[in-house]
């Protein structure tokens, strides 16, 4: 019984979610995961008001050692403008 039930959950889960693909359209305007990194980043950099040398070079360190040089170089420039807003 309880195999039945679940399966029967799994079912309509994977039906809901199928009808549910965004189209194309959508798809282009979603974040990115490195977009939503970096707004995250720059939240939590201006929490206290104020950004800091320390903290800008912390993530530059840390974009630098984790993305390719053009790539962290980019996503530098983003941040830059969300935290100048």
């Amino acid at each position: 019984m309880e195999l039945i039930f679940f399966t029967a959950i799994i079912f309509l889960l994977w039906r809901f979610f199928q009808d549910e693909t965004p189209s194309k359209e959508y798809e282009d305007r979603l974040p990115t995961l490195d977009q939503s990194l970096i707004w995250i980043l720059a939240y939590v950099m201006e929490a206290d008001g104020k950004v800091t040398k320390n903290e800008l070079n912390a993530v530059k360190k840390f974009l630098i050692s984790y993305y390719p040089e053009e790539k962290a170089k980019n996503l530098l420039l983003l941040l830059h403008y969300q935290t100048q807003r």
